[in-house]
């Protein structure tokens, strides 16, 4: 079973039309539907470990403040979206379009 996450987002009209006839056609909610779709495009995504991953998630990052800071550019960090904590439900991420 795939982990729950609260995602709210706007859909355009025939996109949205063809997401509620294709959970229709399995007899499921368009709930259900988006995010079993979205639990199997993540899983695909994510590929076995390579040999540099490996080595880099095995380093000592200890001593990691000693290393000079990193160079986001001008734009400096991106924008971080605020994340909440529901005890029993896990966590949720606000995501807000403009």
């Amino acid at each position: 079973m795939a982990p729950r996450v609260s995602i709210t987002w706007r859909v355009h009209a025939p996109l949205l039309a063809k997401v509620k006839a294709a959970a229709h056609r399995r007899s499921l909610s368009v709930q259900a539907y988006a995010s079993d779709a979205l639990w199997r495009a993540v899983q695909s995504d994510l590929a076995p470990l390579d040999a540099s991953d490996a080595i880099w998630l095995g380093e000592d990052l200890s001593r990691l403040e000693e290393l000079p800071p990193f160079d986001w550019g001008p734009g400096g960090p991106p924008a971080a979206k605020p994340i909440t904590y529901a005890p029993g439900f896990g966590f949720t991420i606000a995501s807000r379009m403009p």
